[in-house]
C-alpha cells in the first residue's frame, strides 16, 4: 500500500473554510482510498478550520466508505488541537446519518 499524502495548505491557504474546497479534498481522499493507498490528510500550516469544510471533506467520505475502511486507510496530521473535537464529532454524526440512510 503506497502512501499518498494529501496538504490542506496546498488546497486553501492558512483557513479550511468553505466547504466547496472540502469536496475537492473528499475527492482526493477517496481517490487516494479507491487506488488501495494509504491516505494522509495533512493540515499543517492551517490555522482555521471550520466544521463545514470537515463535513464537506470527512464526514461525506462515510457515504461511501466504512468506520474500518477509514481507519486502515486514512490518516490526518497536524489538524489544529482546537478542531479535534469538532473532528472527532462530524465523524460520529457521519457514521450514524449514513448507517440509518442505509438501513432504509
Amino acid at each position: 500500500m503506497e502512501e499518498k499524502i494529501i496538504s490542506v495548505y496546498d488546497l486553501t491557504t492558512d483557513m479550511a473554510v468553505e466547504s466547496t474546497i472540502g469536496e475537492v479534498l473528499n475527492k482526493q481522499i477517496l481517490e487516494g482510498v479507491k487506488s488501495n493507498n494509504k491516505v494522509i490528510v495533512d493540515f499543517k500550516n492551517v490555522n482555521v478550520v471550520l466544521t463545514a469544510f470537515l463535513n464537506a471533506s470527512i464526514g461525506n467520505l462515510f457515504h461511501e466508505i466504512n468506520k474500518d475502511i477509514f481507519e486502515k486507510q486514512i490518516k490526518i496530521i497536524n489538524l489544529p488541537e482546537f478542531s479535534q473535537s469538532s473532528l472527532e464529532r462530524v465523524i460520529k454524526n457521519a457514521e450514524q446519518k449514513y448507517a440509518k440512510a442505509k438501513s432504509v
